[in-house]
């Protein structure tokens, strides 16, 4: 694993792509496509060259009779292994659709709370903001009131 994909930012984006590949993957699964033909079609809509490069391998091993879930543990930086122990266990209790929609579910909400939290984080600096910028307009705004005060009184 490369440093670049350990930075926070990096990790967020990859946990997107995660949540809309399981939702595509999972739509595919309901419509009834074979994996081969899903795989080939969620290459096709990949959201960058090296995750297309990965679902075109696991095509490749799903096509040639491997299982989804050895297939998937192949490509350990596209997906968590906790995601990839589910999957192997969902394709052989053939609960698939049922583990793709809760996983998409679960990552869609996991994003919800970053989001949640990283606004709650950023919320005192927001304040100082406002203190600073705006603290002395008000402090303007006073000594005005004052001085026509003064003048009519």
């Amino acid at each position: 694993m490369s440093l670049w994909s350990k930075n926070l930012i990096s990790r967020w984006t990859r946990l997107r792509k995660q949540e809309v590949f399981f939702r595509q993957f999972h739509a595919l699964v309901r419509a009834g496509i074979p994996l081969p033909t899903a795989f080939v079609q969620l290459r096709s809509f990949a959201p960058d060259e090296a995750f297309s490069a990965g679902l075109s391998k696991v095509a490749k091993l799903v096509a040639s009779g491997q299982s989804l879930g050895d297939a998937l543990k192949t490509q350990p930086a596209l997906f968590e292994a906790d995601q990839l122990e589910l999957l192997s266990a969902a394709e052989s209790s053939g609960s698939l659709d049922t583990v793709l929609a809760a996983l998409a579910n679960h990552l869609e909400e996991v994003r919800r709370l970053r989001w949640k939290a990283f606004i709650s984080s950023i919320w005192p600096a927001y304040l100082l903001a406002l203190v600073v910028f705006l603290g002395p307009l008000v402090r303007v705004g006073n000594s005005g009131v004052k001085s026509l005060g003064e003048v009519g009184g």
